[in-house]
């Protein structure tokens, strides 16, 4: 599924094909599935995998009889006075009071798969397949916020685990300023998981105002 597989649509990671068919945007015809249910009772636990005219190709996997999505998130982000303009998920949680959004302190962006996004090749801005993106880049995958008093916004990402080996839960999200200083941070957890049992750490989901 995604989030765990650097390339979700290929073959090794979700199988060979059980039943191919092609779809002509010109005609309004019916797709004949019944061959594919006289070998399935349904669909349940398969992936559906498209690919366009132009070798575009994307693909979600199918549960009790709907699609699934990885994570739809919200922002909802107020006075910013044009001083933001990137945001990402980072390795670790915030744990110190003391240079709290610092590199040294929460890490890099959250890349488990390595992609490099010094290259050429790696998208800067939407619009392509969630996978080519570092898990954590969530500005170039949904937007900048550059330039703009508040965010109000939900978006759905397909390679945003929330359990898992690669799970953003127990990470933190870094809001940058334009130059790309960190300007806040933020632990990410699930409800009534933030640290209030560990000294000196604090809450889940307060903003926090680098020093």
């Amino acid at each position: 599924m995604y989030g765990h597989f650097a390339q979700p649509c290929s073959e090794q990671n979700i199988g060979s094909s059980v039943f191919t068919f092609t779809a002509d945007l010109a005609s309004n015809s019916n797709i004949n599935v019944s061959e594919l249910f006289a070998q399935r009772k349904n669909l349940d636990d398969f992936s559906l995998s498209l690919q366009t005219c132009n070798g575009t190709k994307v693909c979600t996997v199918v549960s009790q009889g709907r699609t699934l999505v990885t994570s739809q998130a919200s922002v909802n982000l107020t006075n910013l006075q044009s001083n933001v303009a990137f945001y990402h998920v980072h390795d670790f949680p915030v744990r110190s009071l003391t240079n709290r959004c610092s590199n040294d302190r929460i890490g890099d962006h959250w890349n488990p798969f390595s992609l490099n996004r010094s290259s050429p090749t790696y998208p800067r801005v939407p619009g392509s397949t969630h996978d080519m993106y570092e898990v954590g880049d969530l500005s170039a995958k949904h937007g900048s916020i550059a330039g703009k008093n508040m965010v109000d916004m939900t978006f759905t990402d397909f390679n945003l685990p929330l359990f898992g080996k690669n799970s953003i839960v127990g990470r933190s999200v870094v809001i940058h300023q334009p130059n790309g200083s960190r300007f806040a941070c933020m632990s990410i957890s699930y409800p009534g998981e933030h640290f209030k049992n560990t000294p000196g750490r604090p809450k889940c989901c307060t903003i926090l105002i680098c020093t």
